[in-house]
C-alpha cells in the first residue's frame, strides 16, 4: 500500500517504522500491488473475519480497517 501511495501522491504512507530491518527490505523488495488487488485482499479478509474467533470488540476494530 505504501509503494502505491507513494506513486500515485509522492508522500509515504508510512512515515516511520521501527520494526525488524529485515522486514521492511523485504517490503520494499516486492512488486507493487494494483490498487484492484489491495481492494480484493481486504473484501476477502472482511468476508473471513467472523470465522476467526476474535473478540467482538477486536472484530469490530478490523472490520472498519477493512
Amino acid at each position: 500500500m505504501d509503494a502505491v501511495i507513494r506513486r500515485l501522491y509522492g508522500w509515504p504512507f508510512v512515515t516511520d517504522y521501527y520494526g525488524p530491518p529485515a522486514w521492511k527490505q523485504a517490503v520494499v523488495s516486492e512488486p507493487e500491488t494494483e490498487p484492484r488487488e489491495l481492494v480484493h485482499q481486504a473484501i476477502t479478509l472482511l468476508n473471513t473475519l467472523s470465522g476467526q474467533n476474535f473478540l467482538f470488540q477486536r472484530a469490530q476494530y478490523l472490520e472498519k480497517h477493512l
